[in-house]
């Protein structure tokens, strides 16, 4: 197989790997058996060992010693840290962007945020919908896009990934509202627009903080609800 071909394959394995990663479809701490994957995604071996390299180097997957890949876990301690992080790094890509970002930067963001807008966030039946999903991630990349650095924008990325597995278990969260979230949206969208640069970045700050908010009490739920059935 060409080396080329071979990579491509592995992008993506590491994709359809990802995703069911982040939804929660694999559990965190759940062993990857690379031929089981490979029997899944109908590839050979190589590429699926390539992927999980990959998704181990993002921080979605360990590799231990004689036991393999696994999901990696997650805890309340790393989304913290993934928070911090992000609130960091996104403030500086953000006010970088609003300083130099043109007209067809803002034009970017704002035909991100209608594509955002016009996808619903569930799929028939109730599953969440994949192409909300991408259309989220894209939104969030085009604030940051013009910031002029690709190291930058590539950590966001890679951290805007591992903190989407802990929006998913935000939704548990009963003060979780897709409406309050489509507003913070429009909100973020709309300071960009006019370079308020202090409002967009405690706005996306927020953002971020609300969602991490939200999973830290779907985790303390879980809690409580052990220790009750502990004798």
């Amino acid at each position: 197989m060409a080396a080329d071909a071979k990579s491509t394959m592995a992008s993506a394995v590491a994709d359809g790997i990802r995703r069911r990663i982040v939804s929660g479809e694999l559990e965190p701490e759940k062993k990857l058996r690379v031929q089981q994957l490979a029997a899944t995604f109908g590839v050979a071996l190589s590429p699926v060992r390539e992927a999980l390299n990959r998704l181990t180097s993002e921080g979605l997957v360990q590799l231990r010693d004689m036991r393999g890949f696994s999901v990696a876990p997650v805890s309340e301690k790393e989304l913290a840290e993934i928070s911090r992080t992000r609130v960091w790094l996104n403030e500086l890509a953000l006010r970088e962007s609003i300083r130099n970002g043109d007209n067809a930067w803002l034009e970017g963001v704002l035909l991100a945020l209608h594509r955002l807008q016009q996808q619903p966030r569930l799929a028939p039946g109730g599953a969440p919908n994949p192409a909300w999903d991408e259309a989220h991630r894209s939104f969030h990349t085009a604030l940051t896009s013009a910031c002029r650095s690709r190291q930058l924008i590539a950590y966001c990325d890679q951290l805007f990934v591992m903190a989407d597995r802990y929006r998913y278990i935000a939704r548990g969260s009963p003060k979780a509202s897709s409406k309050d979230r489509d507003t913070e949206h429009r909100l973020i969208a709309e300071a960009v627009i006019a370079r308020r640069a202090d409002e967009a970045v405690a706005l996306l700050s927020r953002h971020f903080e609300t969602t991490a908010t939200l999973c830290q009490n779907v985790f303390r739920r879980s809690k409580t609800a052990k220790g009750a059935k502990r004798p």
